[in-house]
Protein backbone atom coordinates (compact mmCIF):
# COMPACT_ATOMS: atom_id res chain seq x y z
CA UNK A 1 0.00 0.00 0.00
CA UNK A 2 3.02 1.94 0.41
CA UNK A 3 3.85 2.58 -3.31
CA UNK A 4 0.00 3.11 -4.04
CA UNK A 5 0.15 6.15 -1.29
CA UNK A 6 3.14 7.88 -2.77
CA UNK A 7 1.92 7.72 -6.40
CA UNK A 8 -1.52 9.15 -5.09
CA UNK A 9 0.71 12.19 -3.33
CA UNK A 10 2.54 12.42 -6.15
CA UNK A 11 -0.55 12.76 -8.31
CA UNK A 12 -2.25 15.14 -6.00
CA UNK A 13 0.56 17.43 -5.24
CA UNK A 14 1.25 18.16 -9.05
CA UNK A 15 -2.48 18.20 -9.83
CA UNK A 16 -2.46 21.14 -6.94
CA UNK A 17 0.71 22.54 -8.39
CA UNK A 18 -1.63 22.77 -11.95
CA UNK A 19 -4.17 25.03 -10.22
CA UNK A 20 -1.69 27.09 -8.69
CA UNK A 21 -0.73 27.94 -11.64
CA UNK A 22 -3.90 28.73 -12.93
CA UNK A 23 -4.81 30.77 -9.87
CA UNK A 24 -1.77 32.82 -10.29
CA UNK A 25 -1.94 33.27 -14.00
CA UNK A 26 -5.82 34.46 -14.06
CA UNK A 27 -4.71 36.76 -10.95
CA UNK A 28 -1.76 38.10 -13.65
CA UNK A 29 -4.58 38.63 -16.16
CA UNK A 30 -7.09 40.60 -13.79
CA UNK A 31 -4.37 43.11 -12.64
CA UNK A 32 -3.25 43.57 -16.33
CA UNK A 33 -6.34 44.24 -16.97
CA UNK A 34 -6.97 41.83 -20.42
CA UNK A 35 -10.19 42.87 -22.23
CA UNK A 36 -12.69 40.05 -22.33
CA UNK A 37 -10.34 38.12 -20.10
CA UNK A 38 -10.44 35.43 -17.90
CA UNK A 39 -13.83 33.75 -19.25
CA UNK A 40 -15.95 31.61 -16.70
CA UNK A 41 -14.23 28.26 -19.02
CA UNK A 42 -10.67 29.61 -18.21
CA UNK A 43 -11.38 29.89 -15.00
CA UNK A 44 -12.90 26.43 -14.84
CA UNK A 45 -10.10 24.92 -16.60
CA UNK A 46 -7.67 26.73 -15.02
CA UNK A 47 -8.77 26.24 -11.39
CA UNK A 48 -11.87 23.80 -10.87
CA UNK A 49 -10.72 21.07 -13.06
CA UNK A 50 -7.45 20.60 -11.48
CA UNK A 51 -8.80 21.24 -7.75
CA UNK A 52 -11.40 18.95 -8.57
CA UNK A 53 -9.01 16.11 -9.83
CA UNK A 54 -6.68 16.59 -6.61
CA UNK A 55 -9.70 16.43 -4.35
CA UNK A 56 -11.17 12.99 -5.83
CA UNK A 57 -8.18 11.14 -5.98
CA UNK A 58 -7.76 12.60 -2.18
CA UNK A 59 -11.04 11.15 -1.50
CA UNK A 60 -10.53 7.92 -3.04
CA UNK A 61 -6.80 7.63 -1.15
CA UNK A 62 -8.79 7.81 1.70
CA UNK A 63 -11.27 5.64 1.03
CA UNK A 64 -8.85 3.27 -0.53
CA UNK A 65 -6.75 3.34 2.95
CA UNK A 66 -9.36 3.05 5.35
CA UNK A 67 -11.59 0.47 3.52
CA UNK A 68 -10.45 -1.19 0.37
CA UNK A 69 -6.85 -2.26 1.67
CA UNK A 70 -6.31 -2.90 -2.23
CA UNK A 71 -2.75 -1.26 -3.39
CA UNK A 72 -3.96 -1.22 -7.30
CA UNK A 73 -7.26 0.00 -6.67
CA UNK A 74 -5.51 3.61 -5.07
CA UNK A 75 -2.43 2.68 -7.98
CA UNK A 76 -4.19 2.60 -11.03
CA UNK A 77 -6.00 6.58 -10.51
CA UNK A 78 -3.06 7.68 -9.33
CA UNK A 79 -1.54 6.60 -12.71
CA UNK A 80 -4.40 7.42 -14.82
CA UNK A 81 -4.67 11.49 -13.00
CA UNK A 82 -0.64 11.24 -13.68
CA UNK A 83 -1.28 10.53 -17.49
CA UNK A 84 -4.34 13.10 -18.27
CA UNK A 85 -1.67 15.98 -16.85
CA UNK A 86 0.37 15.52 -20.45
CA UNK A 87 -3.45 16.61 -22.51
CA UNK A 88 -4.39 18.74 -19.91
CA UNK A 89 -0.95 20.68 -20.32
CA UNK A 90 -0.54 20.59 -23.66
CA UNK A 91 -4.32 22.64 -24.09
CA UNK A 92 -3.38 24.65 -20.99
CA UNK A 93 -0.17 25.66 -22.56
CA UNK A 94 -2.20 26.45 -26.33
CA UNK A 95 -1.18 23.06 -27.64
CA UNK A 96 1.89 21.72 -29.73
Amino acid sequence: MKTANITAAVAIVLWLGLAMLGRDSLIDVLFNDVADWPTMTSIDFGIVLPMSVATALLAWAWLCNGFLRRPWALAVPSVMCVAAMLPYILVMGGGV
